[in-house]
């Protein structure tokens, strides 16, 4: 405040006073909010390193040797970096686990009940079994971890492995520690997780895997695994894998599974083997390169699957009610082949390339099983297609022994059948096979197998009249290259189908008889 020339007391000088004291005030709240700032943060800092040394704490009791060098907290990104962990169990009861650094991030201001971390990163992660074997991981990363707590499973695995662990042996698979891991992962939730870089070697073989990525494990279940670029150095050949892919694992009930198979090694049931199946919906195979180890092979040579898909579901019980399978893969051909593989062989041919599709469902309201379709294809060969359904197909079929096999299928009945078949170079290399064989032409080879064909027919015929029109289908179907056949058969009434199998291998045109036939090219 001033005083004009009267000496009155003059207001002008009270905004700058009021200024004034604004600016102090935000400094002092700066500094307040600083300094509380600077105490949470150490608070935090604090309960963050009290958490990791009671967690190395508890790792001691059970594993022997925990161990960790320096850590720093990064209060801007709420992340502690904690250096050289060691983790070293008693005798090498399990393997000895080192890792250059650990990463938590993104970690919660308050305290809870349950772990929770933003991102997590590991860095240069080695694992030592011992004798030779070890493997080694790059660098891991994953986003959006959390962990609520686990409850009794938790003590209840810890003393079933604490008294082998001290002693030096190997923890028993047991399925109680199979139960409890499960329900532990239950507790656990991954948005993300990705691996890089990781190899595994015992003695001269070796395993090395570009990434592994994991997308949404939560509830013990995990969306999708996927492997990319996979090698194995084995002694004499490898094994390479551009990328695997597993959709839908079931992995909290999948080691419930396996927990009830019995000691480690024992062959589980087929009803467990095909529960099995409940666990995953579905795979991918891209690009998977392997020694041929057939019989008679020569060495070096490789098989290759460039593409192998399946999937399933719609489960009644164990046992899926829809399936679907394809492959696309090449085969070598061998010096030592016979056959059409010789033939192949002797034509230039280094390899047999085929596609299979195959689709199988069952429909529970009517009890029919259906095959649509099951297709074969062998390039510049030929290619097959067939739908069929079989009526009163009993699903636990596919579970039984051989003994209880004829009982159980025992009131099955064909449904309709049809079969196509296309020629892209089949036949005409079954005739120069032929041909080559008896010294004469391949005119004269194919008319002879044409004639024989047509003989046998008109012997047949004289039971069942069907069997000249199918022999006449067949032989138009034979007489070109590149030609097409159809074969429908349609049931007449209720056909028992275990009694028509039995009666084609003793009378095939009396079993024929017992369908309508449509047979000729496939338009």
């Amino acid at each position: 405040m001033t005083a004009n020339r009267e000496g009155v007391a003059s207001d002008t000088a009270r905004p700058r006073s009021a200024a004034g004291v604004i600016v102090l005030a935000i400094v002092i709240a700066a500094i307040a909010l600083g300094a509380a700032g600077y105490g949470a943060s150490r608070w935090m800092e604090s309960r963050v390193e009290r958490q990791v040394e009671a967690a190395f704490a508890s790792m001691r009791t059970t594993l022997g040797v925990a161990t960790y060098g320096h850590q720093e907290f990064h209060p801007l990104s709420r992340s502690m970096a904690i250096d050289d962990v060691v983790l070293q169990p008693r005798n090498g009861a399990t393997p000895a686990i080192k890792i250059r650094q650990l990463v938590l991030s993104g970690l919660p201001i308050f305290p809870t009940d349950s772990f929770a971390a933003g991102h997590i990163e590991l860095a240069d992660v080695a694992i030592d079994s011992g004798a030779g074997r070890g493997a080694h991981m790059a660098h891991v990363a994953m986003e959006d971890v959390t962990a609520t707590p686990f409850g009794p499973e938790a003590e209840q695995l810890r003393a079933l492995v604490a008294v082998p662990m001290r002693a030096g042996i190997v923890v028993p698979a047991r399925p109680e520690i199979f139960a409890a891991i499960a329900a532990m992962s239950e507790h656990v939730r991954i948005a993300k997780a990705d691996l890089r870089e990781f190899t595994s070697s015992e003695g001269a073989s070796s395993v090395a895997i570009a990434a592994v990525h994991l997308d949404d494990f939560r509830s013990g279940k995990l969306a999708r695994l996927t492997v990319e670029g996979m090698r194995t150095a084995n002694v004499p050949q490898s094994v390479t894998l551009d990328r695997m892919v597993l959709n839908g694992l079931d992995y909290a009930g999948m080691l419930r599974l396996l927990g009830q198979f019995g000691p480690a090694g024992a062959q589980p049931d087929p009803h467990q083997a095909l529960a099995l199946m409940r666990f995953l919906e579905g795979f991918e195979v891209n690009d998977l390169v392997g020694p041929d180890e057939r019989p008679g092979q020569d060495p070096g040579q490789m098989f290759h699957i460039s593409a192998f898909k399946g999937s399933w579901g719609r489960f009644a019980g164990p046992t899926p009610t829809t399936v679907r399978f394809s492959m696309t893969a090449a085969v070598p051909i061998g010096a030592n082949e016979t056959g059409l593989s010789r033939s192949l062989r002797d034509a230039g041919r280094t390899s047999i390339t085929f596609m299979i599709d195959l689709g199988l469902a069952w429909n529970d309201a009517t009890r029919t099983f259906t095959v649509d379709p099951v297709v074969v294809s062998v390039d510049q060969l030929f290619s097959t297609s067939l739908v069929a359904s079989v009526d009163n197909f009993p699903l636990d079929i596919l579970l039984i022994n051989p003994v209880q096999f004829s009982l159980a299928a025992g009131n099955m009945e064909a449904g309709p059948l049809t079969l196509t078949i296309r020629d892209s170079g089949m036949l005409d290399l079954a005739v120069a096979d032929a041909a080559k064989k008896q010294g004469v032409s391949t005119e004269t080879a194919r008319r002879t197998m044409l004639d024989n064909l047509n003989m046998s027919a008109r012997a047949a015929s004289q039971q069942n009249p069907d069997i000249l029109r199918l022999a006449e289908a067949v032989t138009r179907f034979m007489a070109t290259s590149n030609g097409s056949l159809r074969i429908a058969l349609t049931p007449k009434g209720h056909v028992n189908v275990m009694q028509t199998l039995q009666l084609a291998g003793i009378n095939p045109a009396a079993a024929l008889a017992r369908f309508t036939l449509e047979a000729g090219p496939d338009h």
